[in-house]
């Protein structure tokens, strides 16, 4: 009887705290849900109005399509100079490095990701204020993914076999073979996984862009700059019921380009397991 009635109440225990947990997460997941369900529904009338008054066709295309083309311009100007710096970095990190070292680029790398990211916009407002606004908003990005780049590599470089390594010196292979013959490739899936879920999170960001739009007159071509996390947030700014139709339609477009990134990354790292 005594063994009986604790198993029950074990059973009656976990039943309590995974009615519990589950209500939590559904008390969290709820808005999230609501939140997307209004993107979506109110997102497509919005684009289909847009096309229609009170906007003209040509007037609202104009739109979207400079907001969209500047942002996809500015996340691959971004990605191709924060990835190639951010891999070097951690291979070097990961694998020339020693352990000191190592663990010190770790550390800084740690407390340079988790900073505010409307700091490395306002370090390139201060020191860049002659540039003009596109290249200052790509660089305020590359501050802002470099050391989320280096960390997120150099975790993935650290989790290849040492065996490999060590098999692939005691072969004769140099150093430099070793990491683009072996390494590279063991972690190839994992780092390319990685490194999109960091081009997902960069892509609706805002902040750093915000200092380099609002920050002053320095910078040549401040109204022109506007990708599409800028072009919300001035859409919103303005009110009205055609700035609110555009926050719609901007929203529903800069969550699928995400979306989709996030949705690459993941079947890149489930992909031939």
């Amino acid at each position: 009887m005594t063994r009986v009635s604790y198993k029950t109440g074990r059973k009656l225990k976990n039943a309590l705290f995974v009615s519990i947990l589950s209500l939590m997460t559904s008390l969290a997941v709820l808005p999230l849900l609501s939140l997307l369900w209004s993107i979506g529904v109110q997102g497509v009338a919005a684009l289909v109005g847009l096309f229609g008054a009170p906007l003209s066709r040509g007037a609202a295309s104009a739109v979207l399509a400079s907001a969209l083309v500047q942002s996809l311009i500015t996340a691959a100007a971004s990605v191709a100079i924060a990835m190639p710096l951010g891999v070097a970095a951690a291979i070097y990190s990961s694998q020339y490095a020693g352990l000191r070292a190592g663990r010190t680029i770790r550390f800084i790398m740690d407390i340079l990701s988790g900073l505010p990211s409307i700091l490395s916009g306002m370090v390139v407002f201060v020191l860049l204020s002659g540039v003009s606004s596109m290249l200052a908003g790509v660089l305020a990005l590359v501050l802002y993914m470099l050391p989320v780049v280096v960390r997120m590599a150099d975790q993935v470089l650290v989790a290849v076999p040492v065996a490999y390594i060590e098999g692939s010196l005691a072969l004769g292979a140099s150093r430099i073979q070793t990491i683009f013959a072996v390494v590279l490739p063991t972690a190839g899936k994992n780092l390319v996984t990685a490194l999109l879920f960091v081009v997902a999170r960069m892509v609706g960001e805002t902040a750093p862009l915000l200092v380099i739009l609002d920050g002053g007159a320095t910078f040549q071509g401040k109204a022109g700059f506007q990708p599409l996390p800028l072009r919300l947030y001035s859409a919103l700014a303005q009110g009205g019921s055609v700035s609110h139709q555009i926050v719609y339609a901007e929203a529903l477009i800069l969550l699928a380009i995400i979306v989709a990134v996030y949705g690459l990354a993941r079947w890149v790292g489930r992909s031939d397991r």
